[in-house]
């Protein structure tokens, strides 16, 4: 109730919920929540990530990182021109190159060499595989 109320109050406003139980995450996005995290996957992510010797992070309910080689055909284009987010709905929240790792804006030019961090769900990862990794 709390996440509808928030969300007619303040639109703009981005609501976290947490639950206690899994199944009730369709409904909390159906009422308005932006994000979602049950109990159940912080301990599974908590666990993986000490079973893989990496710090824990928590994205969100049904999120995680990818790291993808940067596309010949958007090499050059900055990342509002090369559409990402629009065609994948994935997020490049940063892009690794010899030099280190930058954290573009949309005008970042995107190098020839060099990979992806982005964000996202399992189904934008596999659109993102069906536009821009060729087999």
């Amino acid at each position: 109730h709390l996440a509808v109320y928030c969300r007619r109050l303040a639109p703009e406003l981005n609501i976290v919920s947490r639950l206690t139980h899994g199944r009730n995450i369709e409904a909390i996005y159906r009422a308005g929540a932006d994000s979602a995290l049950s109990y159940a996957s912080l301990a599974r992510e908590f666990v993986v990530a000490l079973l893989y010797g990496r710090t824990p992070v928590m994205v969100g309910e049904g999120a995680d990182f990818y790291r993808a080689p940067i596309p010949p055909e958007l090499v050059g284009k900055t990342l509002v021109e090369s559409a990402l987010g629009a065609e994948t709905g994935l997020n490049v929240i940063a892009v690794e190159t010899a030099e280190g790792c930058q954290f573009p804006n949309g005008e970042y030019r995107l190098p020839a060499e060099g990979k992806l961090l982005m964000v996202g769900t399992p189904e934008q990862r596999k659109a993102y595989a069906a536009r821009f990794e060729k087999s």
